[in-house]
């Protein structure tokens, strides 16, 4: 129940004598002997049980170690309630028993020596300098080294003292890298900050009460209920909220990656993709496979250039893509621009001759539609091959372009076939 102490050691000052206090003294700390409500304390477990829950919801999706020390947190907090409340739980541990105060006091220390490593981990990077982030680490070395005098701390007051240095030490250092993350302009530290202060309050005010009357704060376990209460739903609203923070960097990392990655294997003009997604489409076996292959050439496309400008080229060149992707051939079609005004083109339908024909008449209406004023008529030559057994793209290529640099010397405007080895050509209307 009082996951405040893995925050502020210095609650363990109060903890032996309430531990070990009678019947009156623990109603008047606000803990009547054995009356807790089972109803109460079930809703407080269930409370700490939800953010444990979703940790090891979230950690799959980002596996970020704080969702882990958090949820241990949570833990903790689980068993130092289940240790406080009368509840039977088993005849080796029976209510208000040695041995349960010892599992109390375990449980005490390492909800202690897990917020070093939590805070570290949760908080955003270069918000801790070198040597607090390593303290941090230490402290659950540090801490559990110290456990052992539990054993002894009710009946000696020297190992009370004792205890309390490695506790006070973690306080330091915690509160240190609070004050110096919030310095720094960390988001994430203003919730831990906002979590704990009811905790660090009630708290110190129980450790002044004890040093001057020697006696529990009346009304103790009530208060810190009450911190523990607010400090459980603050910290995991934080950690939800650095949960949803380190996910929007990461699917904004992912889509920069996926966005070069497409950038990579797409020509920038005309938006097609280029000579290496060609050679991947080409080789994936997973995808249908290519049966046929054209190389294709715009003719005197020099002329238009020089005659109406680079810019009208260009125009011209996307309007090429267009033509090459309407939707009417993109289902079994795939086009890709290797430079210049040339491209080529791989089929997955088995009548792809017609298909390679109907896309080199459309280029000229659609360059007249897309180019307006466009003064010269965009023509091209073609060469269209059916794909041999096992043929490489290597090979295909320089069979399809010589078919291409024949139409070419034919007069242009005209496409030339290789299917299954026997040439034929056809010209445009």
């Amino acid at each position: 129940m009082w996951e405040g102490f893995d925050l502020y050691p210095f609650v363990c000052a109060a903890v032996a004598p309430i531990a070990s206090a009678g019947a009156s003294e623990r109603a008047e700390i606000g803990l009547p002997d054995m009356q807790w409500s089972g109803v109460l304390t079930g809703i407080f477990i269930g409370m700490i049980l939800l953010p444990i829950i979703y940790n090891a919801a979230f950690f799959p999706v980002l596996r970020e170690r704080f969702l882990l020390w958090h949820g241990a947190r949570g833990f903790c907090t689980v068993m130092l309630t289940i240790m406080l409340a009368p509840l039977a739980i088993s005849p080796l541990l029976p209510i208000d028993s040695f041995p349960r105060l010892l599992m109390f006091f375990l449980f005490f220390d390492l909800a202690i020596s897990i917020s070093g490593p939590f805070l570290r981990s949760y908080l955003e990077p270069g918000m801790l300098s070198p040597k607090i982030y390593k303290l941090l680490g230490w402290s659950m070395p540090f801490t559990l080294a110290f456990t052992p005098l539990a054993y002894w701390v009710i009946s000696n007051p020297t190992f009370v003292a004792l205890r309390a240095i490695p506790l006070i030490s973690v306080l330091i250092i915690l509160n240190i890298a609070l004050v110096q993350a919030f310095r720094r302009g960390s988001r994430a530290v203003k919730f831990q900050i906002l979590a704990w202060a009811g905790v660090i309050v009630v708290s110190s005010a129980s450790l002044i009460y004890n040093i001057l009357f020697q006696a529990p704060l009346p009304g103790f376990f009530m208060l810190l209920f009450a911190a523990v209460i607010v400090e459980v739903i603050v910290s995991s609203v934080g950690v939800a909220y650095r949960f949803m923070h380190l996910k929007r960097q990461r699917d904004i990392a992912r889509s920069e990656k996926i966005a070069m990655a497409k950038a990579a294997l797409t020509d920038p003009l005309t938006k097609l993709p280029n000579r290496r997604a060609l050679t991947s489409r080409f080789n994936d076996p997973a995808k249908e496979p290519i049966v046929g292959l054209a190389a294709l050439d715009l003719d005197n496309f020099k002329k238009i250039n020089d005659r109406e400008g680079h810019e009208r080229g260009d125009q011209v060149l996307v309007s090429v893509s267009a033509a090459l992707q309407r939707d009417e051939f993109r289902d079994h079609s795939f086009s890709a621009r290797l430079g210049g005004e040339e491209f080529v083109i791989l089929f997955t339908h088995h009548s792809f001759e017609e298909m390679a024909e109907d896309m080199r008449q459309s280029i000229n209406k659609t360059a007249r539609a897309l180019v307006p004023g466009l003064i010269q008529n965009v023509t091209a030559s073609m060469g269209i091959i059916e794909l041999r057994p096992e043929e490489s793209l290597k090979s295909a290529l320089i069979r399809a372009d010589k078919l291409l640099y024949q139409a070419k010397a034919n007069g242009r405007n005209k496409s030339l076939y290789d299917l299954a080895g026997r040439p034929s050509s056809k010209a445009a209307a």
